[in-house]
């Protein structure tokens, strides 16, 4: 269901349930000046416009995803702040767009109700919503905009979801929450060289059936930047076309030209920067620069997680779990 474009109210979420996702709780409790303004919600503000500077000290334009219940988020990052969960709890996310509309969140390999997708067209544009689904799988996965989904994307609008195991962030066993090691989902029943898995099956009630444990985390997105695309759409809006008598049959498409058919339509890509986790880097495809050590990632930016890495550091014998995110 299309419920509006552009959004001019919030829509209230279908079959609304008490959320019981513990996370924003945590966060709140553990991340210095953090809060949890709405009880157990995720908060998502789309969109921060905000200049980046690259290797070279050139500034790029990126909408960012920022968290307000997070200082280190507040303003938006890039990518934008990780959200994790444990698996079948009830998540809710009241998502507020900034800047020009439309905007949605698509929740990428979770399968929630068709109001709660996030698919720009097909469920609901923003406004202002509340989304609720449930995830039923540990993994991961990744959030982002999916409206005007190829600049919006680009430009930065996403960052990982991480679906944990049940009792991730349940302290009543005195384990280190939010510490690790910590566990994921895994079939290693042929690799004993990985210690400390759990075989079973999910129907046991075993919240560890399946998974096994990691001590050091890398959370990996990397990206590769076109900035001839920043040049040619500097605006939202430049590429929307101007809606004829008859939409669909006699659109303009040529309304923000620079000049006449010049329609810029994000099909030519030639990237000149590359980024991991945020960190930009001089050298294109093949070369041998590396990026330095030492670099984590603020537990705020980790949903209250610490310890989780962008240049891995690790001890003999420990399990390293690396978790990729393409956003090339």
């Amino acid at each position: 269901m299309k419920s509006f474009d552009p959004p001019q109210e919030s829509p209230p979420t279908p079959e609304l349930l008490n959320p019981t996702n513990p996370v924003p709780e945590f966060v709140a409790a553990t991340i210095p000046g953090a809060v949890m303004s709405i009880p157990k919600n995720q908060r998502v503000h789309l969109m921060h416009g905000r200049d980046l500077a690259m290797w070279d000290g050139r500034k790029l334009g990126f909408f960012l995803i920022g968290n307000p219940d997070v200082p280190e988020a507040s303003e938006g990052t890039f990518p934008g702040p990780t959200i994790r969960v444990p698996r079948g709890v009830v998540f809710h996310s009241y998502v507020e767009a900034h800047g020009q509309p439309a905007h949605t969140v698509h929740w990428h390999g979770i399968e929630p109700t068709a109001m709660n997708d996030g698919v720009g067209h097909t469920s609901m544009e923003l406004g202002e919503y509340t989304y609720q689904w449930q995830p039923n799988h540990i993994g991961s996965y990744f959030y982002h905009c999916h409206r005007s989904t190829i600049q919006h994307f680009d430009f930065g609008l996403y960052d990982f979801l991480i679906v944990e195991p049940p009792d991730a962030y349940d302290a009543s066993d005195g384990k280190n929450v939010g510490g690790y090691p910590r566990r994921t989902a895994a079939n290693l029943a042929k690799y004993p060289n990985f210690p400390g898995f759990i075989g079973g099956n999910l129907e046991s009630g075993d919240p560890h059936a399946m998974t096994v444990p990691y001590d050091v985390e890398a959370l990996w997105v990397i990206d590769d930047i076109d900035s001839v695309w920043r040049e040619q759409a500097d605006h939202v809006h430049q590429t929307f076309p101007k809606m004829g008598d008859e939409p669909g049959v006699n659109d303009d498409f040529h309304e923000n030209d620079s000049g006449s058919y010049d329609f810029f339509a994000f099909h030519d890509y030639n990237p000149d920067y590359f980024v991991v986790t945020g960190v930009n880097f001089p050298g294109r495809i093949g070369s041998a620069v590396s990026i330095r050590p030492g670099l984590t990632v603020q537990a705020g930016l980790n949903s209250g997680v610490a310890g989780m890495q962008i240049s891995i550091n690790a001890k003999r014998n420990q399990t390293i779990l690396v978790r990729l995110l393409c956003a090339a």
